[in-house]
């Protein structure tokens, strides 16, 4: 039997195993067994494949719990197995749990060195911030670069324009902005806008500012004026010209 190292966390495989389907069905015991021993039997491997030694207690009370309450005879099942030091070990899964652990292991060796890689650069990339300072504040840039300063204007500049827009939405409309009853019958008066009925369209005005996504538009002078402007002024029907025929 082939003696297993011993690691102190267990393997990094916990949720599947390999599986060699023909090797396991082709072999003479496993034919030989029936169906509720091979069913133990694949237990006792999962249970063995999950333990930091890759191995079983040889105490057949813990295999029967570990087979799931199998009160058969454990023989044919136990033939499969060798023991060393009063475990039980497979020597094809050992061989198997070996391999997985070093495959593990040498991920985990080029992960550490790419990491100490980086490390390295990172350290003797130029730098103007001390590398040892004893606080935070010291061991920020002495100068900001350009990317820095653009995009901390930007946030300042975007701050000032939401603070803006909201003490606009706050503040009451000034006097000379409302729109009152004396300035509309102004309005009405001016030979620019006799083709308008203003009843209708101050209707419609009222019925959009009421949508809700429209909350914040008010019916100011300006706005009063920019809704009229965009109502074209109807064409005059030509006189039909009497046609003469000589």
């Amino acid at each position: 039997m082939k003696p297993t190292r011993k690691h102190e966390k267990t393997p990094f495989i916990k949720d599947w195993m390999p599986w060699h389907g023909d090797a396991f069905y082709g072999s003479f015991t496993v034919k030989s067994m029936t169906l509720e021993e091979e069913a133990v039997y694949l237990r006792l491997l999962w249970a063995a494949w999950r333990d930091r030694q890759c191995s079983l207690p040889s105490d057949e009370a813990a295999l029967r719990k570990l087979s799931g309450g199998y009160t058969g005879d454990l023989s044919r099942v136990l033939s499969c197995w060798g023991l060393r030091e009063g475990r039980l070990y497979n020597e094809r899964l050992l061989l198997e749990w070996e391999k997985a652990n070093d495959i593990h292991r040498e991920h985990s060796r080029k992960a550490k060195a790419a990491a100490e890689s980086r490390w390295q650069s990172d350290r003797h990339a130029p730098s103007n911030a001390p590398s040892n300072a004893p606080s935070m504040p010291q061991a920020m840039p002495e100068e900001c670069p350009e990317q820095c300063l653009s995009y901390a204007q930007s946030q300042s500049q975007s701050q000032l324009h939401k603070q803006k827009q909201k003490r606009k939405s706050a503040a009451p409309l000034p006097a000379h902005t409302v729109c009152d009853g004396d300035w509309l019958k102004e309005l009405q008066g001016n030979p620019a806008y006799q083709h308008i009925d203003f009843a209708s369209e101050l209707g419609k005005m009222d019925a959009w500012l009421s949508i809700p996504k429209n909350a914040k538009r008010k019916k100011t002078k300006s706005f009063v004026l920019s809704w009229l402007n965009r109502i074209e002024k109807p064409l005059e029907p030509q006189k039909k010209r009497d046609i003469i025929y000589t």
